[in-house]
This record gives structure tokens, C-alpha cells and sequence, in this order.
């Protein structure tokens, strides 16, 4: 398995270093946006959720930089994402919560004030060219890029507290079906 130290930006002035392994999602532009959204958002002391959190990037900034309270909860599908993300945060001094699992079926009866959600938003017939989703990085968003968004706007009230969901909308995916039902939700 080979592991690569990448520098993940966010923008300027926030930059960390980080442990991807081979099979792991890359942190990328939309990884990215979610954390900016993040710290202009998520108030102090705010309970967390990064799901789909690959090797913690998201996290990561979310813990450093806006004041989350601890522990910081993380998941994704993939376990070795799950252990190159523990790994990242012990790098960086970060309590977590880290779990393997499909979305939030290992967060039943757990509220956030926050979910932050960087899973697969592309068509699936796109993976096969996507630089993104090399290496075997699970994808399972269907043809239309949506079933993963679709199926977290329908979970997410129910780990919700005060806070929100906050989650990409791809181009390279129907958007407008995801943007309607989140408007519904």
C-alpha cells in the first residue's frame, strides 16, 4: 500500500499536511468548500460530524480552526480511510470519534450540531475517469450522481440538533434534483 504525505489547502493562509493511503479519497476543491463553509459557520464548542471522512481533511480543519468540541466524530465506508483519518488527527493533536460505516448507521441515537458530508457526488459513470476515484476509492452515488446526497438530506434530521447539514452539489451530477430535495427537506 503505498501512502503519500499530501499538503491539503483550504486557502492561503490554512494549509495542514496529511497521510492519504493508496485507496483513499484525495482531498480535493470540494473537500475543500466544505471546510470553508465550516469556519465561517460552525459556531464554538459545536458537536461535529465529517461524514465520508476519508483521511480527516475536513476534520482536521473544522478541530483547528473553529473550535469544535471534543471529540470530533468522524466516519467512512472504506477502513483504511477510517485509519489514515485516525492517524491524521492524533497527528494533529485532535480527540476523536472515528468509525467505520455506510452514512450513519453507527450514529444511531447520536445528535450533531453540525454534518459535514464530502461523499461521492458524481455520476458513476464517471468514476472510471475521474482522478478522484482512482485506486479502488468506493463509489456508489448511482448513474445520476445523487443516491448518496438524496439518501443523507433524508437521514440527516435525525442526528440533526441546532445546527445543519452542509454538503457539496457537483455539477458532474443532476444537482437540480438534489437542490429540490433539500429545499423540500
Amino acid at each position: 500500500m503505498e501512502n503519500k504525505t499530501i499538503p491539503f489547502r483550504v486557502n492561503r493562509d490554512i494549509v495542514i499536511d496529511m497521510l492519504v493511503p493508496h485507496g483513499v479519497f484525495m482531498p480535493n476543491l470540494t473537500s475543500a468548500l466544505c471546510a470553508q463553509v465550516g469556519l465561517k459557520i460552525i459556531e464554538p464548542n459545536a458537536t461535529a460530524l465529517d461524514l465520508g471522512c476519508g483521511a480527516g481533511a475536513v476534520g482536521i480543519i473544522l478541530a483547528k480552526n473553529a473550535q469544535t468540541k471534543n471529540p470530533l466524530f468522524a466516519s467512512d465506508i472504506s477502513p483504511i480511510a477510517v485509519q489514515s483519518a485516525i492517524f491524521n488527527f492524533k497527528k494533529y493533536d485532535i480527540q476523536s470519534d472515528c468509525r467505520v460505516s455506510s452514512l450513519f448507521d453507527a450514529w444511531t441515537g447520536i445528535k450533531f450540531d453540525y454534518i459535514f458530508d464530502d461523499i461521492s457526488g458524481i455520476s458513476e459513470d464517471l468514476v472510471g475517469i475521474s482522478p478522484w476515484f482512482a485506486d479502488g476509492v468506493p463509489c456508489s452515488s448511482g448513474p445520476s450522481g445523487i443516491d448518496l446526497s438524496v439518501r443523507v438530506i433524508d437521514q440527516a434530521s435525525n442526528y440533526l440538533g441546532k445546527g445543519g447539514l452542509i454538503f457539496p452539489v457537483l455539477s458532474l451530477s443532476n444537482r437540480r434534483e438534489v437542490i429540490d430535495k433539500a429545499e423540500q427537506s
